[in-house]
């Protein structure tokens, strides 16, 4: 949906530079049109123009680098450690410089998109530090670029870019841009999960192919070893000709699937395979291999769908991607998570019918706290 980059700003000459650049006028005018947003306005050759950039905690977007450092300077003088400084240590992150860039085909206009890259870096940083916005518009893909202070204004403590950060920001960035997208484009889910059951009856073969071969890619050392092993899983394979072809021996499967039909980057191709399986030190023997397989399919069967009704007030949004559910996880923790449409079923009164299993993950996100963003699973969910 949209492409996130993020690079490290770490001197004040690099700062400045990166200020300088997102704000030119070339990349950020555009003809004016009325605006509840307060963007600069210029004139060019008697044409009205105004300029998509916004600043948070900032008074002139233009000196928004020196803004920066004014921060810094008073953290410094608290902290009393000039060897901690931002501005004394080329090691340090002085700022984030984060790209967001959007397909023509998502129809949103510049002054939209601009507010998305707002949104996104509120939620991302809690709103405590400063940060501006830059909406380049001289390319096909329109595109933010948001530079923020890594220095915390209200308690002059520092962000952190943790493991997980990266992944935070594209969830919150994906969650603005669909909403916005389905508000323009259609309020209407692009699939469900009566259709997703259909898709999946028709293409059990191949899932069962993938799901045997996926555990004897694990278990096998040779791709003799995964041979005789794929006969104990009724599991025929024919590599004589270009594309090895499967079959399910205990299945009623009359014809015979291809590996480039499983896999577009030929993962169960026999050279692949032999790759893949060299690898392993550790495996289940021959006599073994059936019975754990067994009781591999057993776990995943016992791992049961749930279908609970949702209620048409719970749900915060739809879009052609699923729906926005707002949730409490835990104490004083409030956020949303998304169900996709393929575990949704929309219902003739409005309400809504989801289909959730014990281990499926769904990513969750704190509107007043990014730091609380993560993983959770179906069952905590439910």
């Amino acid at each position: 949906m949209v492409v996130v980059k993020t690079m490290q700003v770490k001197t004040p000459e690099r700062l400045t530079k990166s200020v300088k650049y997102i704000l030119n006028p070339k990349k950020t005018n555009v003809p004016y049109v009325e605006t509840d947003k307060d963007f600069p306005v210029t004139f060019s050759e008697d044409k009205k123009l105004m300029q998509l950039v916004s600043g948070h905690k900032i008074s002139n977007v233009n000196f928004a680098d020196q803004e920066f450092f004014l921060t810094k300077i008073m953290a410094n003088a608290q902290n009393g450690n000039p060897d901690n400084s931002d501005m004394n240590n080329p090691n340090r992150v002085m700022a984030h410089h984060i790209v967001q860039s959007f397909s023509p085909d998502d129809n949103l206009t510049p002054e939209e998109i601009h507010e998305l890259g707002r949104k996104t870096v509120l939620e991302l940083t809690g709103g405590d530090h400063e940060f501006i916005v830059a909406t380049h518009v001289d390319q096909d893909h329109i595109h933010n670029h948001i530079i923020f202070n890594t220095t915390n204004s209200t308690t002059l403590k520092k962000f952190r870019w943790q493991k997980g950060t990266t992944q935070s920001l594209r969830n919150i960035s994906d969650k603005h841009a669909d909403i916005a997208g389905a508000n323009i484009l259609s309020n209407t889910m692009k699939n469900s999960h009566k259709k997703y059951s259909a898709y999946q009856r028709k293409n059990n073969f191949k899932l069962e192919i993938k799901e045997r071969l996926n555990f004897l890619l694990k278990h096998s050392t040779s791709i003799t070893d995964f041979k005789e092993k794929a006969k104990a899983l009724n599991l025929i394979i024919d590599d004589t000709g270009k594309n090895v072809k499967y079959r399910l021996a205990d299945m009623k499967q009359i014809r015979n699937t291809r590996d480039d039909t499983l896999s577009k980057r030929g993962k169960y191709a026999m050279s692949n395979i032999e790759k893949i399986v060299s690898k392993n030190m550790s495996v289940f023997s021959l006599p073994e291999i059936k019975n754990e397989y067994d009781k591999f399919k057993k776990e995943k069967d016992d791992d049961f769908e749930m279908k609970i009704l949702v209620e048409d007030w719970q749900v915060k949004e739809e879009t052609k991607n699923g729906i926005y559910i707002d949730i409490d996880y835990g104490l004083l923790n409030g956020g949303s998570i998304l169900i996709p449409s393929h575990q949704v079923n929309k219902i003739d009164d409005g309400n809504y019918n989801i289909f959730i299993k014990k281990k499926d993950y769904f990513y969750f996100t704190n509107s007043d706290d990014a730091s609380k963003n993560k993983f959770m699973t179906g069952n905590t969910v439910a």
